[in-house]
């Protein structure tokens, strides 16, 4: 089966969607430079590849006038780009993903002119899914995407990973092949609980030493309950400080129990005028709202640092 940058859990769900794939295409571009293996470097050449051009674009970012062809040129030697891949595959779908526009000199070996729009054209998020699907990511690297954007999520057990994964319509060979690729990317990491006795899947740059606690207190919820709490952990990643009580089918039990073990935070304001309520707002350990608004330069190329949308 074919699968898509969209989203696959409902046209009303952010979990999948681009914003949280063009993060985890971030992850897993900051850890693959470490990877020395050509087997997983082959299985994941897309998504380098493409994180690799959008590493590209981000140092062509913020220069203006300053942008000559001769500084994009040797932007293209730091990341490692030849100059028949820098003309034959990025700049080219550089330019189709609206990120940059250039003209070849006129004897075919080098830039003329180029400009860069890393941030002006969309959201940077955005421009980045645009150039990955240029690429055609297969499903299996599609699946890698997929386990390293749920892995933000909450930690799970290896099982619920796997069924988060086989719900975005993977195959259960693709999902296990997956989960193999993200640990051997470093992009997941695992840890074995005594208590649930079994692998807990966890995104290092979101979670640590509580990923089993969070994990085990997933695994005792009734299924239904359980995700409706990984709902609410959506919402609060997508809309960070949204009052709890714009949270429409949560119950209060389940908002404290998701702060006992660190899943969600909350702060309660007391306004000084009389007579008012106390008001609850709910966030997410992980706050992405400003990459995906591209307002900021965070570590990378996820921000923008000049506010694109």
């Amino acid at each position: 089966m074919a699968h898509t940058l969209q989203p696959t859990t409902g046209p009303a769900s952010v979990l999948g969607g681009n914003p949280r794939l063009g993060r985890a295409l971030f992850y897993l571009h900051q850890q693959v430079r470490y990877v020395t293996q050509p087997v997983v470097r082959a299985k994941l050449g897309q998504l380098i590849a493409a994180g690799d051009a959008m590493d590209y674009a981000n140092r062509l970012r913020g220069h203006g006038n300053d942008l000559t062809p001769e500084l994009a040129a040797e932007f293209a030697v730091q990341v490692g780009f030849p100059d028949f891949r820098l003309h034959a595959e990025v700049l080219p779908k550089l330019k189709a993903a609206d990120l940059i526009d250039y003209q070849t000199a006129l004897d075919g070996t080098g830039i003329r002119y180029i400009q860069e729009f890393v941030g002006l054209s969309g959201r940077v998020i955005d421009q980045a899914m645009r150039l990955l699907e240029l690429y055609g990511p297969s499903s299996l690297e599609l699946a890698v995407l997929h386990s390293t954007e749920i892995a933000t999520w909450a930690p799970l057990t290896q099982a619920q990973h796997a069924e988060m994964l086989s719900r975005r319509e993977f195959r259960d060979q693709e999902i296990a092949e997956a989960i193999k690729l993200s640990f051997a990317a470093g992009v997941n990491y695992k840890v074995y609980s005594p208590d649930l006795r079994e692998e807990v899947i966890y995104n290092p740059n979101v979670w640590g030493a509580q990923s089993a606690d969070i994990a085990g207190f997933l695994k005792s919820l009734p299924p239904a309950e359980r995700d409706s709490l990984l709902g609410m952990c959506e919402q609060a990643s997508y809309r960070p400080g949204l009052a709890l009580s714009r949270y429409t089918g949560f119950s209060g039990s389940i908002l404290t129990s998701a702060r006992k073990v660190g899943l969600l935070q909350a702060a309660t304001v007391r306004s000084a005028v009389a007579g008012t309520s106390p008001q609850t707002y709910v966030f997410s350990p992980l706050i992405e709202a400003a990459d995906d608004r591209a307002d900021e330069l965070v570590g990378g190329w996820p921000g923008s640092g000049r506010g694109g949308g």
